[in-house]
């Protein structure tokens, strides 16, 4: 009589373990994976040495090859695996063998390597690299020679001189001096941007340039046996003269009378400019920078007459160096001193690496939490587009037919075959492009797509190019984003800066995926090149069917996208395209277009926006929300930046969730083919700038924890608790009716779980205890029962005892260690 109650637990078991395993077969066919051996695409990390900066690559590049093989790296056909290797290990094992090939006797299946050095690291291994055409993605090396074309640079600064000196061309020799202090219509006076510059006198002289250096610095070297430097090579092709030249040792920077030297020199020039504007470049490591910067800022409050503004790459100054050696009180933001250092790339999250980044914080604790954020934006931007670099590389790959053709593909010919089908890949990458219709361009290289990273920019050398960024350095304010700008094409566009202040979130509707929000918007931009992105895009439209008023005085505009017209404008270049209907954006404040040239214009925006929220995780659910701004003109004429983000506040109603941040991401979002085209030309893949205030929020457990877990789990322990009774009766009842008790009040929750979960679509993961109690509940009412019939006179009562405690047990054991693992986890549910 035992034995077949045995069996009929022993197929409730087995019916369990089947449908566990249909989950997790729809859980990974959900994710794009596939069944059997996935090809192994083995890509090597090379660094200088072990530590902080080595691991943040690291880290951030096994989460992106995670990413990549959840969604289905080549169809769910291969995967990338990472391997990490130091000079100095590679040095202590095999002494002088250039890295690269170090790394391959390593390991030959190596198929393409990510290298992490410098350029005089890579340079040892130039020949290897060319001879065995290794494909290569340097992510912080300058180029400093030929490497063929198997080899991409992310963080060669080459061009550094060539994008400074054709700012210096369209930017500062072209306009009047500094402007000093902020717009007197600024409602935020203390943070106020430094607005540009007063119109241009036509009959002003021509700013001097002063250049300083140090020897043998950054030289040109196409002129050999001529110490010029790349600076002075760019500025002669722009007809730029260098009016005074002051060089210095490097090592000397500490030294009191080469200090006096130079600051002897660089005075007697100022002298000799009398009145005129002086542009000063600066080409040193940042010991000389900073000092210098520090005696100009000394010269400027001094003669507050004279303008100056400093230029040069932002490896020319360390605030910390500058504030050592300044003296007290040289900080005045009404004296005429400006600095402007080029950044590359540009140091502003996108949506997609800020998610990288608190991923990396998220996952190991604080020990990235610190780090600067501006520099850690440019790594990881790097490792993600490396990583996106692969991807499309890897995408035609036919991994699987290679696989299959068994021993005549062994693993060594598959590896060569590899790394020649990723060289020619990346060769793609820097292939002239042709010039588009109507506006000729220099064939400087091609751009590839790259997911959410947008179109990326290579030269013909191979350097991603286009990412660069001119901020603005005023005294007694803080740094922002230049007001003008170069593209990829090194054009002159205006930056239109953003800030954001008294954000204020209403309300958080899961279920319908909106929001309420409202803020105060900022926008400050260039008036004299905004007037010249409007006539710009007048005449891409003047041959359409239907004349259209001027972009400034409409309230809203066609998409850029080609959809129709719908969303609220703000200062007549960014739409709010997830701004629901109902919005609504009022003018409250505006400059006069004459002062300084800027245009600065406040705007109140209040109304529900749209969002992307899953409630897959509830109750342990966090989600961003955000306001997204989009350009309604590409890239190549108008870029947008972060200027301010002021703190975020919830209602005091709106006690459902916990503010975890709030941070301004600039996205590129890429539109295939050109809607503004006039008819006859032919299209072309355009990028347009979308400036997002995401704000992270996460639930607060305290409501879901009264109404959802606690109920669930106490049904829970009530069906473990009655199956430890036997067969007397409790308070005059027997278990079997204790037992449909649980199920009655199992029934009746779920009335009002229903109503008490939200739902964006599909399950969450609440349900799995939902679903996990109810099916113990009902199966334990089964057991009451089947136990209740086994103990019939022919049955020992100590038999039905020990199985009936054995079962409870393990009923307690894996329900608790289920609750456990759900309060832990909320990766349960397949999505």
């Amino acid at each position: 009589m035992i034995r077949p109650r045995k069996t009929v637990l022993l197929g409730i078991a087995a019916l369990l373990v089947l449908g566990t395993l249909s989950w997790v077969i729809g859980a990974k066919l959900k994710h794009g994976g596939r069944f059997g051996a996935k090809r192994e695409i083995e890509v090597a990390l090379l660094a200088r040495s072990k530590g902080h900066f080595t691991d943040l690559h690291e880290i951030c590049l096994r989460l992106l090859f995670e990413q990549l093989d959840r969604q289905g790296l080549n169809g769910g056909a291969g995967r990338l695996v990472l391997h990490t290797y130091d000079l100095r290990t590679l040095q202590a094992g095999y002494g002088d063998t250039p890295p690269h090939e170090a790394i391959l006797r390593e390991n030959p299946n190596i198929s393409v390597i990510l290298d992490n050095t410098w350029g005089s690291d890579l340079q040892k291994s130039r020949e290897v690299i060319r001879k065995k055409g290794i494909p290569v993605i340097s992510l912080n090396a300058d180029r400093t020679a030929d490497f063929g074309p198997s080899v991409l640079f992310l963080g060669s600064q080459n061009m550094v001189p060539s994008k400074i000196a054709s700012f210096i061309d369209q930017a500062l020799m072209r306009r009047g001096a500094p402007a000093v202090g902020p717009s007197p219509a600024d409602p935020f006076q203390k943070d106020a941007p430094a607005v540009g510059p007063s119109p241009a006198d036509p009959f002003a002289p021509r700013p001097m340039v002063l250049f300083l250096t140090e020897a043998g610095y950054g030289l040109d070297p196409s002129r050999t046996g001529d110490p010029v430097t790349l600076y002075e090579s760019e500025l002669a092709k722009r007809n730029i003269p260098v009016e005074a030249r002051v060089s210095f040792a490097e090592e000397k920077y500490e030294v009191a009378a080469e200090q006096q030297r130079v600051t002897g020199e660089v005075l007697r020039a100022l002298k000799e400019a009398g009145s005129r504007e002086v542009v000063v470049i600066i080409n040193a490591h940042k010991q000389w920078g900073s000092r210098l910067v520090a005696k100009f800022e000394e010269f400027a409050s001094s003669n507050r007459d004279r303008s100056l503004r400093v230029i040069g790459h932002d490896s020319i100054f360390n605030q910390g160096i500058h504030d050592g050696v300044r003296e007290a009180g040289a900080e005045d933001e009404t004296m005429g001193f400006e600095m402007v250092l080029m950044k590359a790339p540009n140091p502003e999250f996108s949506t997609h690496t800020f998610d990288l980044y608190r991923s990396v914080v998220d996952a190991h604790g604080g020990a990235f939490e610190d780090y600067p954020k501006e520099v850690a934006s440019i790594f990881i931007r790097r490792c993600a587009v490396a990583a996106e670099l692969l991807r499309h590389s890897l995408q035609d790959f036919d991994l699987l037919d290679r696989q299959a053709e068994g021993a005549a593909w062994n693993a060594k010919s598959r590896v060569e075959k590899d790394r020649s089908l990723l060289s020619d890949q990346f060769a793609g990458l820097v292939a002239p492009f042709p010039p588009a219709p109507g506006a000729p361009r220099q064939p400087t290289g091609a751009h590839v797509e790259l997911g959410a990273l947008g179109l990326v920019h290579f030269n013909r050398d191979g350097e991603e190019d286009g990412s660069h960024y001119f901020e603005l350095h005023r005294p007694g304010n803080r740094p922002i984003a230049h007001l003008k700008q170069l593209n990829a094409r090194n054009e002159l566009i205006p930056a239109l800066q953003i800030g954001i202040n008294a954000f204020q979130i209403r309300r958080v509707d899961v279920e319908r995926g909106e929001f309420d929000a409202e803020f105060i918007c900022s926008t400050t931009i260039d008036a004299a090149l905004k007037k010249k992105v409007l006539l710009d895009m007048r005449n891409l439209r003047k041959e359409e069917e239907q004349e259209e008023p001027p972009l400034e005085d409409k309230s809203a505009t066609d998409d850029p996208r080609g959809r129709p017209g719908q969303y609220p404008m703000l200062s007549g270049l960014l739409s709010i395209p997830n701004m629901r209907t109902d919005g609504s954006v009022a003018q409250i404040g505006q400059t006069d277009r004459s002062v300084e040239n800027t245009e600065y214009r406040v705007y109140k925006v209040r109304g529900t926006f749209a969002a992307d929220l899953n409630t897959v995780r509830y109750p342990f659910d966090s989600h961003h929300i955000g306001v997204e701004l989009q350009a309604a003109v590409p890239d190549e004429l108008l870029t947008l930046t972060a200027q301010r983000i002021e703190s975020t506040a919830f209602e005091e109603n709106q006690r459902g969730w916990v503010l975890k941040w709030i941070h301004g991401l600039v996205d590129n979002r890429v539109a295939n083919g050109n809607p503004l085209a006039v008819a006859g030309q032919r299209t072309e893949t355009r990028q347009f700038k979308e400036f997002a205030i995401m704000v992270g929020v996460k639930r607060n457990l305290l409501q879901p924890m009264l109404v959802v877990m606690l109920p669930l789990v106490l049904l829970g322990m009530a069906a473990i608790g009655i199956m430890y009774l036997g067969e007397k009766e409790t308070m005059g009842k027997s278990p079997s009716e204790l037992a449909m008790g649980v199920v009655l009040a199992v029934v009746a929750y779920s009335i009002s779980y229903a109503d008490v979960v939200p739902r964006s679509g599909g399950g969450t993961h609440s349900d799995l205890l939902y679903l996990i109690t109810t099916l113990m509940c009902m199966g334990n009412f089964g057991a009451v029962l089947l136990f209740g019939e086994m103990g019939n006179p022919k049955t020992r009562h100590d038999i039905v005892d020990r199985w009936r405690f054995r079962y409870a047990l393990g009923v307690t054991v894996f329900y608790f260690i289920f609750v456990l693992y759900w309060g832990t986890s909320s990766e349960l549910w397949p999505v």
